[in-house]
C-alpha cells in the first residue's frame, strides 16, 4: 500500500508522489479477494430469493449505481475545470461498463419474463461479467488513485458489482441461460454503440473499445493494424467478436454448469 500524504477525496493531480504503486500491489489483490469473498457469502444468502423481490433489487441497486456515477462524474469534473485540466470526456458514460446502470434498472421495471428483461439480464451475465472481471483484475483506477480514495474504491465497488450481479443473474434463477442468449447479449451492445461508434470516430476517442480496443489483450494490436490500414470499420467489428466470445463462454459455462447440477441430483434421487 503506498504510504503518502492525501485525503480520501483528493482530486489525482494533487496526490504528489503517486503514480499508479497501488496498481497491481498486494494491496490490490487482498481488496479484491475480501470482495470475492463478500460476494460468495451474498450469493449464498440469496440464492433463494423469488424473482419479484429480485427485480426490486436489480432496479433499485441501478439507481444506487446511477447515483454513485452522478456523484463521481460531478466530483471529478468539479477538480478537472478548477485544476485547468478541461472537462475530462472519458467520465462521460460511453464505456462498456457503463451499461450496467440501464440494464439493471430494465431488468427490474420491465415486465415478468419478457424479451427486454431477458436481453438486460443477459447482458449483466455475459459481457457485463467479462468487464467487471477484466476491470477489477487490473484496476487501472489504481493508476491514478490510491487503493483508499473515493476514485480507487469507487472503481473497485463498481467492477465487484458487476461481478456480483453476473452471478446473481444464474443464481437466482432470474433466468435460465439457453444458448440462443450468447447473441441476445449483443443487443444492448449495438444499440450504443449507434452513437458510441460515430463519437468515436469523429472524436478518434475508444469508448466501449470500439475504436482501437485499448487494452485489450491480442485485440488491441489486431486492430491497430486495420486501424493503419484505414480498416477501422473491420477493427470495430473485430471487436464485436470479441465481445461475442466473452458472451458465448459465459453461456456455456452457465449451461454446462446447470446440466451438471442436474446430473449430481438426478443421481442422489437415484440411490
Amino acid at each position: 500500500m503506498w504510504q503518502g500524504d492525501y485525503n480520501f477525496f483528493d482530486y489525482k493531480y494533487k496526490i504528489e508522489g503517486y503514480s499508479g504503486q497501488d496498481f497491481q500491489s498486494p494491496i490490490q489483490y487482498i481488496m479484491s479477494a475480501i470482495g470475492v469473498v463478500i460476494i460468495f457469502l451474498l450469493l449464498i444468502f440469496l440464492r433463494n430469493i423469488n424473482k419479484e423481490k429480485s427485480k426490486k433489487i436489480l432496479w433499485i441497486s441501478g439507481v444506487v449505481f446511477t447515483l454513485f456515477y452522478l456523484i463521481k462524474t460531478s466530483w471529478e469534473t468539479y477538480w478537472d475545470i478548477k485544476t485547468g485540466q478541461g472537462f475530462n470526456i472519458y467520465i462521460l458514460p460511453f464505456d462498456t461498463c457503463s451499461i450496467i446502470m440501464p440494464a439493471l434498472i430494465v431488468a427490474g421495471l420491465s415486465k415478468k419474463d419478457s424479451f427486454i428483461e431477458r436481453v438486460a439480464a443477459v447482458w449483466i451475465g455475459t459481457i457485463g461479467f467479462a468487464g467487471g472481471f477484466a476491470n477489477f483484475l487490473f484496476l487501472r483506477a489504481l493508476n491514478y488513485y490510491p487503493m483508499f480514495t473515493f476514485g480507487g474504491l469507487y472503481s473497485l465497488f463498481w467492477h465487484l458489482g458487476m461481478v456480483f450481479f453476473a452471478f446473481y443473474i444464474p443464481a437466482t434463477r432470474f433466468i435460465q441461460f439457453k444458448w440462443k442468449d450468447i447473441l441476445l447479449s449483443l443487443i444492448p451492445m449495438v444499440l450504443f454503440g449507434l452513437f458510441v461508434v460515430p463519437f468515436d470516430y469523429i472524436k478518434d476517442l475508444d469508448f466501449m473499445l470500439l475504436n482501437g480496443s485499448y487494452g485489450v489483450p491480442l485485440i488491441e494490436g489486431l486492430a491497430g493494424k486495420l486501424i493503419s490500414n484505414h480498416l477501422r470499420f473491420f477493427a470495430t467489428l473485430l471487436m464485436y467478436v470479441a465481445y461475442l466470445g466473452a458472451s458465448a463462454l459465459m453461456v456455456s459455462i452457465y449451461i454446462g454448469v446447470s446440466k451438471l447440477v442436474s446430473l449430481v441430483k438426478s443421481k442422489k434421487m437415484q440411490n
